[in-house]
């Protein structure tokens, strides 16, 4: 389903090509015409109206044809190649990212997306720009042949013929310089696709034939490649523009030039002038397209550039992550984490945690417990350096791989959205250890039967119940190093009984850490730190709490 879902984005995008090429003749064949026509209704006008009619008439035809309609199919144009080649193809890309999402980093998802965004951005981009390249040719031809049709005077006539063919030569130009890189974009493009649907439409990347940053080199190489070849280094934005412009300002003063020699010779009529000049605009905003034709393709070799700086950002190639099999031991270095000008928590000395310890974690509320659970959790790229497994740097570890072996569950009440088993446990498992655990934990029936379809802030999950499913996500996929946040806070005498009873059964192999204001359950862990106004002031075994003074002071606290 999945690469046949592929399958059909890259076909249905050949097909938009073809279609939309289709279209632009359309489209531009009835741009030439309205500007014919306009200027026959103005001749039309002056043998029934006063010459003041005439002249807003006049000037309203110039201002509907040369702006108004040309923006008008312009924007049909760009809409249509959008929907049909951009909306499909990352409305897919979209739908691979929510259905594979396992397969990439959570903290770089976005760069990721935007990245993907811009290369398809690119293409609509160069692509439409392209269309619009060709279009003088197209009403070179056109317009040549309505001219013959109604334009009866000689010398308008060849006026036509002239700035027509000076555009004509100068995009022949164009087209004969880029030709090469031209059809090396299309097969670019094509390979670029098929390329995607290979690697992501077989799964190989889960397969482990390719990792995700392969994949990406992939996708960079063709990209480059074509870049490179399509970019004359040697020609600049600015020198481009300025020949466009300059091009424009002289067509458009030759023109005013003969065409008042002419209407003063009376070889021509009022309407003639108003289909040339037209006509000309019409066309000056396609040779504009030829200069921003270049801009597009220069953005989207930059592109590429940005894919390799995402790249040096540190702990970004999972290919160079280590992997450790399982944690015997966990550091985290001597630390101050500040927020605003408060020091919120201090570690003067390293932190050590052995495999098969229970740690229990206690303070008074805002002492900074929920602060030190937080450096054990690898988003917070900052602190990585400072926790190290087994003696490697939480930085240089598989962050799939780093997830797998340290569990959290927090004190707040977030749950993933969903309904049932698969979204709420986040993979496969065993529905009836999951409905013993649930229907221990004392949840409702419709919680425990996975048909409650729960969104986050929906107000359809108690505080209590979203705890205990968080607890039961837990221990249902333990890790080896499990951190749990405050798990009974705010439930009754008898939950919170149940809760421990339940963590001690399903954790009694593993290690974890507990932070709680339950003193009920302290001897039955290995160590009791104990946190104190972001200091850590205590880490002792149960039996030496008696006499502690800041226990005896959480102890009044309670």
């Amino acid at each position: 389903m999945f690469r046949n879902l592929l399958l059909h984005v890259v076909s249905q995008q050949r097909t938009a090509i073809a279609k939309t090429l289709f279209l632009s003749l359309l489209v531009y064949s009835l741009v030439s015409v309205p500007p014919i026509l306009l200027g026959r209704l103005v001749d039309r006008t002056i043998q029934e109206t006063t010459v003041s009619y005439l002249f807003y008439l006049t000037v309203f035809a110039v201002a509907f044809s040369s702006l108004g309609l040309e923006r008008l199919f312009s924007r049909f144009l760009t809409i249509f190649s959008s929907r049909l080649i951009k909306e499909q193809y990352m409305a897919s890309v979209n739908e691979i990212l929510k259905k594979e999402r396992k397969l990439f980093e959570k903290i770089k998802i976005g760069e990721i997306i935007d990245l993907f965004s811009r290369f398809i951005a690119g293409y609509e981009n160069v692509f439409t720009a392209l269309i619009s390249s060709f279009s003088p040719s197209i009403l070179a031809v056109l317009i040549l042949l309505i001219a013959i049709l109604y334009v009866s005077n000689i010398f308008v006539l060849a006026t036509i013929i002239a700035i027509q063919a000076i555009l004509f030569c100068s995009l022949l130009y164009f087209l004969h310089r880029y030709s090469n890189a031209l059809k090396q974009y299309t097969l670019s493009c094509y390979q670029l696709s098929d390329e995607w649907v290979e690697i992501l439409g077989n799964n190989k990347i889960i397969q482990g034939e390719f990792s995700f940053d392969q994949a990406m080199e992939r996708l960079g190489h063709y990209v480059s490649k074509m870049a490179e070849k399509f970019i004359d280094k040697s020609l600049s934005r600015d020198m481009v523009r300025s020949f466009v412009n300059f091009g424009q300002t002289l067509s458009l003063l030759i023109v005013i030039v003969v065409l008042v020699y002419y209407l003063k010779h009376a070889l021509v009529s009022i309407g003639s002038i108003v289909t040339v000049i037209a006509l000309n605009s019409v066309l000056h905003a396609h040779m504009r397209g030829i200069s921003d034709f270049l801009v597009d393709v220069r953005n989207f070799r930059n592109s590429y550039n940005d894919f390799q700086k995402i790249k040096q950002v540190k702990g970004y190639l999972k290919s160079q992550k280590k992997q450790v099999p399982q944690i015997e031991n966990l550091r985290i270095k001597p630390i101050t984490i500040v927020k605003g000008n408060n020091n919120i928590l201090t570690l003067e000395k390293e932190f050590t945690l052995k495999r098969g310890e229970k740690i229990c974690v206690l303070g008074l509320s805002g002492a900074g417990k929920t602060t030190f659970f937080s450096l054990f959790f690898n988003a917070n790229l900052k602190y990585q350096d400072y926790v190290y497994v087994n003696g490697v740097p939480v930085s240089e570890m598989d962050s799939e791989n780093y997830q797998k072996l340290v569990r959290l569950s927090f004190q707040e009440n977030e749950i993933l959205s969903g309904q049932g088993y698969h979204e709420w446990f986040q993979r496969n498992v065993d529905r009836e250890t999951a409905r013993q655990l649930l229907s221990a934990l004392h949840l409702p029936k419709d919680i425990i039967e996975g048909e409650r379809k729960l969104e986050p802030w929906s107000g359809n999950i108690s505080g209590g119940e979203a705890k205990r499913l968080n607890v039961a996500r837990l221990l249902v996929f333990p890790g080896d190093v499990n951190v749990i946040d405050e798990p009974t806070t705010g439930l009754n005498v008898s939950l919170s009984r149940k809760t421990w009873e339940l963590i001690f059964k399903h954790l009694q192999h593993k290690t974890f850490l507990c932070s709680t204001h339950d003193l009920t359950y302290v001897n039955h862990f290995n160590r009791v730190l104990i946190i104190d106004d972001g200091k850590m002031v205590a880490d002792v075994p149960p039996g030496d709490l008696e006499n502690n003074p800041f226990f005896q002071k959480i102890s009044n606290g309670l």
